[in-house]
Order: C-alpha cells, then structure tokens, then sequence
C-alpha cells in the first residue's frame, strides 16, 4: 500500500474513533491553556513552541501522538465557538490542526459566499501548495 494510500485510511480511522479507543486513562488528562505570546512569556518555552516548526508525524502514529491528537480534540470540543485548533497553539509542538465549517445560518448572514461545509475533521501533517499567485483578503 503507498505512504499516501497509508497516511488517508489512518486519517480516517482518526476521525472516525475520534482517537477515544486509544486512550487508556482519558479521564486523567487534564487540558492545556492556551498559549499565549506578550513580554510576560517572552523566551519561554510556550514562546519556543509557537514560533519553532513544529514537529511531522511518522506513520503508524505513537501513542503519544494519539494522546496528543486525543487532547487537542478534547481541548477544540470544550469551546463554544471555534472553528479549529493547531497542537502548537495549546503547547504541542506537532503537525496537528482540527477544525470544522458547520452548516449555520447565522454564520451565513455574515458569510453569504460560504457554499463549502466539512465535520469536525482532524489533519496530521497538513501542507500547502499554491495553484496561483492571485490572492484573495479574508476573515480570520
């Protein structure tokens, strides 16, 4: 099977199990804070995290990594309105983002061009790849 082919069907199985069968003692985790980046932590290792690159995750994942996805995602479904998580910004220093694009009316009043809508869905090692040089200003 190719790393590709390997990488996709255990993305699935991510999402899917939601990372919860792999989790031992999930009741014992406890949540990490935000990160957070002013003169106060200046130099700190939270500093280090968000602006070292973060680390790539080797297939099959450890239970580490597993773990790590398991908090981020319990950390992204504590909040109310949150439309994604990279692992750097709760202090894991990995290639991890969850996000979502729910169907919402209310959201549509604001976004009337939002026509695309994806779950909760989990992506290791994310990359980017230009099709253009066009760009287009938005909201963040």
């Amino acid at each position: 099977m190719s790393k590709l082919k390997t990488a996709l069907l255990l993305t699935a199985i991510i999402f899917i199990t939601g990372c919860k069968s792999n989790m031992k003692n999930e009741h014992n985790i406890s949540l990490p804070q935000y990160v957070t980046l002013n003169t106060q932590t200046l130099n700190s290792s939270e500093d280090k995290t968000i602006r070292i690159k973060a680390k790539t995750l080797n297939f099959p994942l450890s239970s580490e990594d597993l773990r790590d996805i398991s908090i981020l995602e319990k950390k992204y479904d504590q909040e109310e309105n949150c439309a994604g998580l990279a692992a750097p910004q709760i202090g894991i220093s990995k290639c991890i983002i969850i996000f979502a694009v729910h169907e919402d009316a209310e959201l549509k009043k604001w976004r009337p061009d939002l026509k695309d809508t994806m779950p909760k869905t989990i992506w290791i090692n994310p990359s980017y790849k230009p099709i253009g040089i066009d760009k287009h200003e938005d909201y963040e």
